[in-house]
């Protein structure tokens, strides 16, 4: 495991049933949509699951870029977060452009312990958030990216074009 900061303080399965049970969040800013995450650590992909899907998110999960590739082709998805440092022969920033190329329309955030040096780096594909984050982070870095300029400030995607 990363870090134990992702979790709030609290071990990754007890984070896990406490989000589960405490059901939709309503202290945080909620949204809609669905969001594929990518990790190739399981308790963490978990813990992003639970804490997007109390926040009123369709969550799917990958743990490796190539999965995630495949998904892209067959589901529809309104979010990537993905991890940039995963083994193989994909990134999560080469997944992030691969994505992008294939659905346009995706909003991708990244996340990595190594955020000031990523940012620093020129064009992302995505916003990035650092590692160790917590729930609030995650909901607020998803809510800022549904505001983009000319789609008047909401998610949520049919057929591929912007709803």
């Amino acid at each position: 495991m990363k870090t134990d900061a992702h979790n709030e303080g609290a071990l990754p399965g007890a984070a896990t049933a406490m989000a589960t049970a405490s059901g939709p969040d309503t202290s945080m800013p909620a949204s809609t949509g669905h969001v594929l995450v990518v990790d190739d650590e399981r308790e963490l992909c978990a813990i992003a699951k639970t804490w997007l899907e109390s926040l009123g998110y369709g969550v799917s999960v990958a743990y490796c870029a190539a999965d995630a590739v495949a998904r892209l082709d067959t589901e529809h998805f309104d979010f990537l977060f993905t991890d940039v440092v995963m083994p193989g022969g994909m990134d999560g920033l080469d997944l992030a452009r691969q994505a992008k190329r294939q659905c346009p329309h995706l909003r991708v955030l990244l996340t990595t312990g190594y955020a000031d040096v990523l940012r620093n780096t020129g064009d992302l594909p995505g916003s990035v958030l650092g590692k160790p984050y917590r729930k609030q982070n995650l909901a607020t870095m998803l809510a800022a990216a549904c505001v983009r300029p000319g789609d008047g400030g909401q998610c949520g995607f049919h057929g591929g074009t912007p709803t």
